[in-house]
């Protein structure tokens, strides 16, 4: 079982200058609560609960003894290697759509269920527009949307919702990975591709509020309960997330590709930055 421990600068485990970068995103650096991941040198991944965001350790589990050596990528490879990422995100949206089909049976309400409909329905488009540029990108978008298959369906397996807040926390936290790692990526994208991301997962606002109304309000009602439920299951989608993300560094080279030198590492620090923002609305950014 994955156990919790402070950790400061004099008890990190990973070279002072990356610590210095991910400490700056959780300060105060004297009383860290971080979670202990597996060692790096072990391919194992059970036991990865998270119950809270993993900071030195989570970048240290992810990069630590994953291959970086990568050969300057020709305009043929670069092209392969957006098209494998483009399909990683358009299958990862047919899995929020699923996810997002499968919490209407979980709305307390008629008229919950109807918003929540719109929200899978908007999921599918966005799919549609993203696997429309995948299939200009490559002659094989079958082919790119399998690339990484078996690490997203390992997250979407170990993250599926039991009931409404579960729901409302996957949507609030879960899919707005997504939405932060396109955002991000933009940039390194050729600027069709770009556009292509833009309209399929810029605006996913209206999701967020809805489901943020929704776990405040069973705040509200089931108070320390419905806390210890939300962070539990809030710890496992980002544990299992850096799971898929060290998965996808060890049997592809396509997002170190994409990224270019040091690109991954700076978008996992905004990634935890984001994230970290997040569970501070939720009341969630440290264990007491």
């Amino acid at each position: 079982m994955v156990r919790a421990t402070f950790v400061t600068p004099d008890t990190a485990t990973i070279p002072p200058p990356l610590l210095e970068t991910v400490l700056a995103l959780h300060r105060p650096t004297s009383r860290m609560i971080l979670l202990l991941l597996p060692k790096p040198s072990t391919k194992s991944k059970e036991g990865v609960d998270c119950g809270v965001l993993t900071c030195e350790d989570a970048v240290c589990y992810i990069f630590c003894n994953v291959g970086m050596d990568r050969l300057m990528a020709t305009a043929e490879q670069r092209r392969a290697a957006i098209a494998d990422v483009i399909g990683a995100l358009c299958y990862a949206l047919l899995c929020s759509f699923e996810a997002a089909t499968h919490a209407l049976k979980g709305a307390p309400t008629t008229a919950l269920a109807e918003r929540q409909a719109t929200f899978a329905t908007e999921e599918y488009e966005r799919y549609r527009v993203l696997r429309a540029r995948l299939n200009d990108l490559t002659t094989d978008p079958d082919r790119s949307m399998a690339a990484f298959r078996a690490a997203l369906d390992a997250f979407y397996r170990t993250t599926v919702a039991e009931d409404w807040l579960e729901s409302q926390v996957f949507q609030f936290i879960g899919d707005t990975i997504t939405t932060d790692f396109t955002e991000i990526i933009g940039a390194r994208l050729d600027e069709e591709t770009a556009a292509a991301v833009r309209r399929a997962l810029s605006d996913r606002s209206e999701q967020e509020t809805f489901a943020l109304e929704q776990i405040m309000q069973a705040l509200s009602l089931d108070g320390d309960d419905a806390q210890k439920r939300m962070r539990a299951f809030a710890g496992t989608m980002v544990g299992q997330a850096l799971n898929t993300l060290r998965e996808t560094l060890e049997t592809s080279d396509a997002l170190e590709i994409v990224l270019g030198e040091g690109g991954t590492k700076e978008v996992v620090l905004e990634l935890l930055g984001r994230h970290r923002e997040r569970l501070e609305r939720l009341g969630l950014d440290t264990l007491e």
